[in-house]
């Protein structure tokens, strides 16, 4: 599927303004950029700095409104190495790749690290690079790539290097902050300089393109080798080679595909540093887009989806998945009822939901504490949570849960969304938080939880709020016999009952922990036994025979062997107490509720 990726990358290359593609990404690092200009008489002239870095708070590049940001991110994509284990400078220490580009750490500046032995030796290597590609395959390749681009310009090199040996660099960096400080020397014809840069890049970027050239083979004046990202081959790795054909190099390429490939990670890493770690590639339109945590595209009918981090010298594809139908857009209404009263200005706006990133968000903020999106890619080792338990519902689920709202939605998620809704509501009632805040979570959740199940049309959940907490009001109210239709208002009731016994209780409130005794019950009649030892505790207060202590009896009377419903139990227990309404039917002194005063 990689393949795909990189073949509908090359497709937007050849397109008319492709050219640009790469560069348009790109970001150079944190740093201070200077453009040392050679004049006629070859003396050369030092211009003013440009500081050029990433706002994570602003996302957004500092620097770019500077005219000579784009020259600079030129010169800057052509100088750099294409990875820390191929550098020029044996020493790893100057981190450009040609003679016309200087790039050091500002701290190792201040700290003496870039000393004259190392500088002479940089310079060493670009004036005859046949140092560096002395033998075999490796000087095989660098000839070839004189043979195309040329010999390099000496005399300017060595202008270069007297420059840069004789400069003090203490007045660059005094005081500096961390990053880089990178020196380009150019022409006064800009488009000259560009050509020259691109030149000396390539000097060093074709004979580096192979994961390693001891592997290379020439087809038919062809260089074919190893490709340089995904695949490694050395003495520890032995058995990802062939021993059983004459070339055990387990895959090879192109140079012309490897150069590719290279751009295509260049382009990558553009995208990441900018947090775009989620890339849609359309197979059908031949388009590519980077998108930040949040963010989607509208519609994608056949594609891949790729998460990607920046690793210490490259990027890194964490994640590759094929997206099938995929559209941000709903495809039916969402509406999160108002089942429990709770404030419009609260997490209910907006309660009619167009697109698929709103459902994730409340998903997100509601079940999982805004701790699940962050927490997509995150290594389990590094999720630091102080609910242990979230996290172990965290790590079970994201993958499912990320596949439906960003790639594939023909997956069904209501199979495990559904166990694991009620797994987190019951880690509500068993948390440490305080007691007013569990009973708002808790209504929070259970309108969710029956929002998301209507809309994914599940056919057990098809009795409302609505329709059960009306129907218990009329009959705990009315003086004519009357009996419990369905095991949800059976347990509704049971969960209002237990609710109003615990509030005859002299605590300043009812702790949402209390209703945890009756969930892990294991059958009705246990259930049952500790409903009335909790009515005898609290019997005492009533000196009538009243609405509550006839519903508590129709409950205790019911021969139904309805399996115990969570849910409807936690809904009755949550939600306003009925028995506190006015009853419109119990008016007289022989019916109404009397309590003691507290």
């Amino acid at each position: 599927m990689l393949q795909e990726c990189i073949n509908v990358f090359k497709s937007q290359l050849q397109e008319p303004d492709g050219e640009t593609l790469i560069l348009d990404q790109y970001v150079p690092k944190d740093g201070s950029y200077y453009l040392i200009t050679r004049k006629e008489e070859h003396t050369f002239e030092l211009d003013e700095p440009l500081e050029i870095s990433y706002d994570k708070k602003k996302k957004e590049i500092i620097g770019t409104m500077d005219e000579r940001y784009e020259f600079i991110k030129f010169l800057d994509y052509h100088s750099k190495l294409l990875e820390m284990n191929k550098p020029i400078d044996p020493k790893k220490q100057i981190h450009s790749n040609n003679y016309l580009s200087f790039f050091v750490k500002k701290d190792a500046l201040k700290d003496g690290k870039i000393t004259k032995e190392i500088i002479e030796g940089y310079y060493k290597i670009l004036e005859d690079p046949t140092i560096k590609y002395k033998k075999g395959n490796a000087r095989k390749i660098y000839d070839k790539t004189v043979q195309l681009i040329g010999e390099l310009d000496r005399e300017f090199l060595l202008e270069i290097k007297e420059w840069i040996l004789s400069f003090d660099f203490s007045r660059l960096v005094a005081g500096a902050d961390k990053g880089y400080l990178k020196l380009f020397f150019i022409l006064e014809d800009k488009n000259t300089t560009k050509q020259l840069h691109e030149k000396e890049g390539k000097r060093y970027l074709l004979p580096n393109l192979f994961k390693n050239n001891d592997f290379n083979v020439e087809v038919e004046g062809e260089i074919w080798g190893l490709p340089n990202d995904n695949l490694n081959m050395n003495e520890s790795k032995p058995l990802l080679g062939h021993l059983d054909r004459n070339e055990k190099v387990p895959c090879l390429i192109s140079q012309e595909d490897a150069l590719l490939r290279s751009q295509f990670f260049d382009y990558l890493m553009g995208l990441a540093s900018i947090e775009k770690y989620n890339i849609y590639v359309d197979f059908e339109k031949n388009k590519i887009d980077g998108y930040r945590s949040g963010e989607n595209p509208k519609s994608i009918d056949n594609g891949c989806f790729l998460r990607i981090q920046k690793g210490k010298t490259e990027v890194e594809i964490q994640l590759v998945e094929q997206v099938v139908n995929f559209n941000s857009n709903m495809r039916k209404s969402f509406y999160y009822i108002n089942y429990f009263g709770l404030k419009k200005e609260d997490i209910l706006k907006p309660e009619a939901l167009k697109t698929m990133g709103e459902i994730e968000s409340k998903i997100n903020t509601i079940f999982f504490n805004g701790k699940l999106i962050s927490n997509y890619f995150t290594k389990g080792k590094d999720i630091t949570l102080y609910d242990s338990i979230l996290k172990q519902y965290i790590l079970r689920a994201r993958n499912r849960i990320f596949t439906y709202f960003h790639t594939n939605q023909e997956v069904k998620l209501i199979g495990i969304m559904k166990t694991l809704m009620w797994e987190l509501i019951h880690n509500v009632l068993t948390g440490e938080e305080k007691e007013f805040v569990k009973k708002e979570k808790l209504k929070k959740q259970l309108n969710l939880r029956w929002a998301l199940l209507n809309y994914w049309d599940d056919e057990e959940e098809e009795i409302s709020m609505q329709t059960v907490r009306q129907s218990v009001r009329e009959k705990i109210n009315t003086k004519e016999d009357w009996g419990f239709a369905s095991k949800e208002e059976y347990y509704y009731a049971a969960g209002q009952i237990i609710s109003y016994l615990f509030s005859l209780s002299k605590a300043k409130s009812i702790p949402a922990s209390a209703i945890n005794q009756f969930l892990n019950v294991k059958n009705k009649e246990q259930f049952l036994e500790r409903l009335l030892r909790i009515y005898q505790k609290y019997n005492y207060r009533f000196k009538f025979i009243n609405r509550f202590q006839r519903t508590f009896a129709r409950l205790q009377q019911v021969r139904e062997e309805w399996k115990l419903d969570k849910i409807w139990l936690v809904a009755g227990f949550a939600d306003d107490n009925l028995f506190y309404e006015e009853s419109k039917v119990e008016k007289n002194e022989d019916s109404v509720e009397i309590m003691e005063e507290e």
